[in-house]
């Protein structure tokens, strides 16, 4: 098992190698229309409201993005979505997809911290990050199939080895689209007030938990490592902080 588990990690790791040499010979209006039909018809889990683009709130977004976009250099069009339910969250679907749900705008306090959310899922955008994640996925699955443990419980035990190495690599691209995401506020404000806004509320609510393992299975990196990076970032880059804008619509 201890042998299967590490072919998987190899085969992941050489997939993902391929896949980021791979992707210098995709243009993004390729990728853009590799993926758009499916950005139109993606079923996903958490939308359980309409998109309501005549509001407010989906207009400040629209708003933001498209002021935005120039610094975070994308070569599509951005399609936005606000749905009013109480998540507080944001995602980047595949074909140039935004989605900003409610949550978001009831728990800021500032258009700056809205402002980075939205950059945070413009760098997913800009750093191509479906196409690797997407890549990888494909490749352990279809490799598990040939190795014969997609249907056995060999398969229940080799794949939380996959597991652990995707959540490694999604913390990866996480972090990642933080750091451009601090690009893309400093762009466009001239300063970075506001940037760890969103996780600082992620932190008060999820609590003091201590230390605890499951954050490395997670998708996301531990929030407190993600404002710790974010203020260490600042302080390298010498960027500055500035005047925090109300949010026009609450």
């Amino acid at each position: 098992m201890a042998g299967l588990g590490v072919l998987i990690a190899i085969i992941y790791a050489i997939a993902g190698l391929l896949i980021d040499v791979a992707i210098d010979y995709i243009s993004p209006q390729s990728e853009f229309e590799l993926f758009n039909q499916f950005a139109r018809q993606a079923p996903v889990a958490e939308f359980t409201a309409k998109d309501i683009q005549d509001s407010p709130r989906a207009q400040q977004i629209r708003a933001l993005v498209d002021a935005m976009s120039s610094c975070a250099n994308i070569a599509y069009p951005i399609t936005t979505e606000y749905r009013e339910q109480s998540l507080n969250n944001a995602m980047a679907i595949p074909g140039g997809r935004m989605v900003v749900f409610a949550g978001v705008f009831d728990n800021l306090k500032s258009e700056n911290a809205l402002g980075f959310v939205i950059a945070h899922e413009l760098a997913h955008f800009a750093n191509r990050d479906h196409i690797r994640s997407m890549g990888r996925g494909i490749v352990v699955v279809a490799a598990t199939h040939l190795l014969g443990f997609s249907q056995s419980s060999i398969g229940d035990l080799v794949m939380p080895v996959e597991s652990f190495s995707a959540a490694h690599f999604s913390q990866t691209i996480e972090s990642a689209a933080d750091e451009r995401a601090l690009e893309i506020l400093n762009c466009h404000y001239d300063h970075v007030a506001g940037a760890t806004a969103f996780f600082e509320t992620l932190k008060n609510s999820q609590g003091d938990n201590g230390f605890a393992l499951v954050h490395y299975f997670s998708t996301h990196p531990e929030v407190q490592s993600r404002i710790d990076k974010l203020n260490q970032l600042i302080i390298e880059r010498g960027y500055q902080q500035g005047e925090l804008l109300p949010l026009k619509v609450k």
